[in-house]
């Protein structure tokens, strides 16, 4: 009889080797953009418009405001939609607009509240409807994001391509500040980014889109109904054929700290968006329910089994050594692909993120594991919401979309700039 921690040895080696495959086309291409150099400016420079959505006073807005009104590009305006008159961020978006004037800044407080969608989705759709008819591009970014000089031109240039719809880059998360909460959301950002490049799904928080694209009806139907912006406009372009094409050099990296309770909110309403929008999320579901079964169930009856009769010390031992090469293969393959990244800041942008230390070293295996048990509970736990709470806005969980319960007087600051990614 085959003994059960042979074949969760064996499982967990498939699972490394598919985290492997799916990382390579990512680092193939970091690779080329390194040995390529800095980047050459791209000529495609159509009318652009750069909406950014508003709602609280996030960690690195003035960084972030101040990134997106100093484009190298000719031909755009940043268009800043705040929530309410008395935001948070009201200050900091006035001061960009004294600085640099109403021909790169335009204020825009939203004017009307979607009764079927997140706030968020309600600013956009508000910023879209006063988008000029010459525009031909309009780009997103998130309020956590910095974007460098550079950025806009690099973003928009795959739209080039008539056959290219949406384009899009993606995040690299970073704390400053080294804590369970922090390591947790890092390894799953970091799964998430070959994934989302695997499957074309774009991230609204670096995100390009042609005229045809977000001005088509459909698409200003499917944003009323929206959660979150990026899983819908993922599911939009499934249903039409279509897809965001990733650029994986684009990367964005963002510094925010963590705490294993901010964590736990962060990655239930991604999957809260996943399960509302994506168009895979019966794979992503099936997933979480293997690691489930593996993680709380298959993992905890061995050591219980092996505890107890000693005699099956060997099974346990095999399950010991899947894990081993489980753990060791994603975290020098997340290494690997960091130290691209890393490389790639500082090459184009002189930008260096926080450095390693022996103390980050000694986490890596434990934030790895309490990853594997936080994650599959925080999506099975999606099923069950009816209700969500994000930014002081409580949403109910509808069949047709979300609508609002109730606004509190001040949201938590805890809950400021944790914005989307999938």
């Amino acid at each position: 009889m085959i003994s059960s921690g042979l074949v969760a040895a064996v499982v967990f080696t498939v699972l490394a080797l598919l985290v492997v495959l799916h990382f390579l086309p990512c680092i193939r291409e970091l690779q080329l953009a390194i040995a390529k150099g800095t980047t050459v400016a791209s000529e495609f420079t159509p009318p652009a418009r750069v909406i950014l959505c508003l709602r609280g006073a996030d960690p690195f807005l003035d960084r972030c405001l101040r990134g997106l009104a100093s484009q190298d590009y000719p031909n755009y305006k940043v268009l800043i939609v705040v929530d309410s008159p008395q935001d948070e961020a009201m200050p900091q978006v006035e001061n960009l607009l004294k600085e640099y004037g109403e021909a790169r800044v335009e204020v825009l407080i939203r004017d009307r509240l979607l009764p079927y969608c997140s706030r968020r989705a309600s600013s956009l759709f508000c910023g879209l409807s006063r988008v000029p008819a010459e525009v031909e591009v309009i780009a997103m970014c998130d309020a956590d994001a910095i974007p460098h000089p550079t950025w806009l031109r690099e973003l928009v240039n795959p739209l080039q391509d008539s056959l290219t719809v949406a384009a899009s880059g993606n995040r690299w998360y970073a704390p400053t500040l080294l804590n369970f909460g922090g390591l947790c959301r890092y390894y799953w950002n970091a799964l998430a980014f070959r994934a989302m490049h695997k499957y074309r799904i774009p991230w609204c928080g670096s995100l390009a889109m042609r005229g045809d694209l977000f001005r088509d009806p459909e698409f200003q139907e499917c944003l009323q109904h929206a959660f979150s912006e990026d899983t819908a406009l993922a599911g939009f372009l499934a249903n039409k054929k279509q897809h965001a094409t990733p650029i994986v050099s684009l990367v964005m990296l963002n510094e925010e700290n963590c705490g294993l309770r901010n964590f736990w909110g962060f990655l239930t309403r991604q999957m809260l968006a996943a399960r509302l929008h994506h168009p895979h999320w019966m794979a992503i579901l099936i997933e979480a329910l293997v690691i489930f079964a593996v993680m709380w169930i298959l993992l905890p009856l061995a050591i219980l089994k092996g505890v107890t009769a000693p005699s099956d010390w060997t099974s346990l031992g095999w399950w010991a050594v899947g894990g081993a090469i489980y753990d060791l293969t994603v975290l020098a393959t997340i290494g690997y692909f960091e130290w691209l990244v890393r490389q790639l800041l500082w090459q184009r942008r002189q930008q260096r993120a926080t450095p390693y230390d022996w103390k980050r070293i000694c986490m890596a295996a434990p934030g790895l594991f309490l990853t594997g048990l936080i994650y599959p509970i925080a999506v099975i736990f999606t099923l069950f919401i009816r209700k969500h709470e994000w930014r002081g806005v409580v949403y109910r969980i509808e069949s047709h979309g979300i609508s609002t319960l109730f606004e509190r007087d001040k949201f938590a600051e805890s809950d400021a700039g944790q914005n989307k990614s999938i």
